[in-house]
């Protein structure tokens, strides 16, 4: 795909000033080829930005998980079933229903589990970062390719996330409730 080149040491990352999403329901997607496993790689993080520990975000785990991450006074994380590697293009999602309908995708995999998932957030205090955690000390930065980076506000069926790791593009899926779309062709 498409992308940008994320280097890890040099704290690459992209800003947005809003949240990508404000409650359920969501579905987020990109695809990632990382370049290391020796730290947590945020590929999309939504969070306040003056404290550390108010954050919502997919990520590439050092577990070589896939992982959606919820702390907000606690934690909460869904990993993947599936593992990721070094120097390869990996799928990657997180759809979230209801509070007793979430799962994480890699490759084309689904991974379900009940309890809690993504609450309503303060859009007014939030923000977006694609490429690292942005909360008052920035760390977990991207290190490889990120590209194709989408959030829509509905909860994506099986089938169009199969199709999306196939390489559909965001564009052609459920268009009508695409709210936020990064290519992150070569910027």
């Amino acid at each position: 795909p498409m992308s940008t080149d994320y280097t890890s040491a040099s704290s690459q990352r992209h800003h947005v000033p809003t949240a990508a999403w404000t409650g359920k329901p969501i579905t987020v997607s990109a695809w990632a080829k990382p370049e290391s496993s020796a730290v947590n790689q945020f590929i999309l993080w939504v969070g306040e930005t003056a404290v550390n520990n108010v954050k919502y975000g997919l990520v590439l785990h050092t577990t070589l998980k896939a992982r959606f991450r919820l702390e907000d006074g606690g934690a909460y994380t869904l990993d993947s079933t599936g593992s990721w590697s070094t120097g390869s293009w990996w799928h990657c999602g997180y759809v979230d229903a209801a509070a007793t309908d979430h799962s994480v995708w890699l490759a084309g995999a689904e991974t379900n589990n009940t309890g809690n998932g993504v609450v309503v957030l303060d859009s007014g205090s939030y923000r977006t970062c694609i490429g690292a955690d942005a909360g008052s000390t920035p760390a977990s930065f991207m290190d490889g390719l990120l590209g194709h980076v989408a959030v829509w506000n509905v909860a994506l069926s099986d089938n169009c996330m199969i199709a999306l790791a196939n390489g559909a593009s965001p564009l052609k899926v459920a268009r009508g409730n695409l709210t936020n779309y990064w290519p992150l062709t070569n910027q």
